[in-house]
């Protein structure tokens, strides 16, 4: 069967008509079709054709067979593996997350996957994959971990391109020698007279007929060779598409191989060397994203089968399963009622909120009844570094925010995925800022310390005031004739609520100021202070960038010293301080922005809740008797 590869049918009108309508035949090929490539246009299957049914035979009832020149009237396509039966039919082989990723899979479409070593198919019933194994399969194990990449070389500076030389100068060109004069033009002499016509002479004998030339060499006969409007006259038994040695027979579309039938009788669609132990094997290549479609047939279309042959194979619309005829009845090999995927996830938790660049973040869920196999998907730019499979993974996290997802599967199927909506997480609202630079004034999450064991926290950004950016670190607005404890912050900020004085904030998360660990786990160069109190008109609201008050407020050791020549007056400042400011108490603590970092003795003082009672905006109250409020943020 190696050189008589393909037996066209005698009946040249229904080929004709078969060759000049290929979609009416298309149900023969459907599995193959659906699995092949665009580029089959219709003009190129009807030159190709019976390039493809190599080793094959079509049929006068359009069945196709390979490996056998009597195709059985029950099967659109028959692969017969006789008489050597050694060999099988191979469907596309791909991952786990390969098969979940192939877009729209059409009902019936058949896989199988190399994750679990189980056949599956798409269910459109079930919306689902229903795998044909008989048993549950084991656990699969954890993929291992991808490696980084190694960092790309830098580019070299391209070197200084040389000075074009300057064009030498022309030469002097020689003069021009004198034109000689012309001589004058002869005299034009006169038409001599024409002569009478002579009489005709008498017409002589005919010559002898000369001698017949030798014939030509035949012109080729094209009646012996394949066009692409089709042929008449053939004969299967002595007329083939083919070749008559022992080298294989590729097709090709935009001079691309997608088949070849090698000379042992394999036949690849999709690759070039199709094993050998499958007649038919069917690779969709690197992307792995097509299956094989069988014949689709309803209960009544499939009772409608004459004589149907053993182990004829078909997908039941109806039922929506798989069914064999066996022993002179038809039997069900997969249904989705015999196997159900096991159900959706739970609620995704992670260990940690997450910073770009952040590694060893991870997500986790709780395990589902049945489930063998979890498959997760990231964010782009995040990286699964382990638990793939499992029901936690760790992650390096990328810079873009975007979903954490993952469903549970075993050999029945696929659950709906569950989903965790993993926003990054900037270190301050200078960060958010540089990021999203039309973010407005409000509530941000941030981490200050990143990876660190701080946890995530919610602030108040004031992204307007002096090119934006200021995370609020202190907020006191403070009702008058009361004395409340001050609150001291160790993984939380102030909120900003209220700025009409006279308001009492005490108690609330408007109230308080974070402590010199949280001070130092967040990044900043500069910090503004605002204050103004019922006691008289003026406002404090300045930035200063002074190192020794950055310094003491980060660790609670040292002063403020400095602070009165090294600042930038913001809107609305009419204070006296911090310019007037002598003195500065030292080593607070806690306490280092509260209990007077600065003042004029007895004059100008900023203290909030100062030696227990004060509170005092540019002034000198020594108590509590008027309402004030007080602001620092940093940036």
């Amino acid at each position: 069967m190696i050189n008589s590869k393909v037996s066209a049918n005698k009946n040249h009108q229904r080929n004709n008509q078969f060759l000049k309508s290929p979609d009416q035949f298309a149900p023969a090929f459907l599995f193959l079709f659906d699995f092949f490539y665009p580029g089959f246009k219709r003009l190129l299957f009807i030159g190709v054709f019976g390039l493809f049914l190599v080793p094959a035979v079509l049929a006068q009832n359009n069945n196709v067979g390979i490996g056998t020149l009597s195709p059985k009237p029950s099967a659109l396509l028959d692969v017969d593996a006789s008489p050597a039966n050694n060999k099988g039919v191979l469907v596309p082989r791909m991952t786990a997350l390969q098969r979940l990723a192939i877009p729209s899979p059409a009902n019936s479409l058949l896989v199988f996957d190399t994750d679990s070593a189980c056949f599956f198919y798409w269910n459109n019933l079930s919306t689902s994959w229903k795998s044909l194994c008989s048993g549950a399969a084991g656990p699969a194990g954890n993929i291992g971990s991808t490696g980084y990449t190694g960092v790309t070389g830098a580019v070299g500076i391209t070197g200084i391109t040389g000075q074009i030389g300057s064009t030498g100068a022309s030469g002097n060109l020689g003069s021009t020698g004198y034109t000689g004069v012309t001589g004058a033009v002869g005299i034009t002499g006169s038409t001599g007279i024409i002569g009478s016509t002579g009489t005709a002479g008498i017409i002589g004998s005919t010559g002898n007929t000369g001698s017949i030339g030798t014939t030509g060499a035949t012109g080729a006969d094209l009646g012996t060779h394949w066009t692409i409007n089709g042929n008449a006259g053939t004969n299967a038994g002595a007329n083939f598409v083919g070749t008559t040695d022992a080298n294989d027979l590729a097709v090709r579309t935009n001079n691309t191989e997608k088949m070849r039938v090698t000379s042992s009788g394999n036949v690849g669609i999709g690759i070039a060397s199709p094993d050998a132990s499958a007649l038919l094997d069917l690779n969709s290549g690197t992307s792995n994203n097509q299956g094989l479609l069988i014949p689709r047939l309803t209960t009544a279309q499939r009772n409608a089968i004459v004589s149907p042959a053993l182990s004829l194979f078909i997908f039941n619309t109806t039922t929506n399963c798989f069914e064999a005829y066996v022993g002179g009845a038809w039997y069900s090999i997969s249904c989705p009622a015999a196997c159900a995927p096991p159900a959706a996830p739970g609620v995704v938790t992670c260990s940690t909120c997450v910073t770009s660049g952040q590694t060893g973040v991870t997500y986790s869920i709780t395990a589902v009844s049945g489930a063998t196999l979890y498959t997760w998907s990231v964010p782009p730019g995040s990286v699964v570094t382990s638990g793939q499979g499992t029901v936690s993974i760790t992650i390096t996290a990328g810079s873009t925010s975007g979903n954490i997802s993952v469903t549970a599967g075993n050999t029945c199927g696929t659950s709906p995925a569950a989903t965790l909506a993993a926003v990054i997480v900037y270190k301050s609202c200078q960060e958010i800022l540089a990021a999203n630079p039309s973010s407005a004034d409000g509530v941000y999450t941030i981490d200050p310390d990143g990876s660190g064991p701080l946890p995530c926290m919610q602030c108040n950004c004031d992204m307007t005031t002096d090119g934006g950016g200021w995370t609020l670190v202190l907020n006191y607005l403070h009702q008058g004739g009361t004395n409340p404890a001050l609150s001291v912050l160790t993984n939380s900020l102030p909120l900003l609520g209220s700025n009409v004085l006279g308001t009492d904030e005490s108690g609330t998360l408007f109230w308080g100021h974070a402590n010199s660990s949280l001070m130092n786990a967040i990044n900043f160069t500069s910090i503004r202070f605002y204050g103004k109190t019922a006691a008289h008109p003026r406002v404090i609201h300045f930035k200063t960038i002074n190192a020794p008050t950055i310094s003491y407020f980060k660790t609670g050791t040292g002063t403020s010293s400095g602070i009165q020549s090294t600042f930038t007056t913001l809107a609305g400042h009419t204070a006296f301080l911090p310019a007037s400011a002598n003195l500065f108490f030292a080593n607070q603590g806690n306490f280092s922005m509260t209990e007077f970092p600065y003042y004029l003795g007895t004059t100008y003082h900023w203290g909030i809740q100062g030696q227990g009672s004060r509170w005092e905006v540019d002034d000198f109250l020594n108590n509590f008797s008027q309402n004030t409020f007080h602001q620092i943020s940093v940036r």
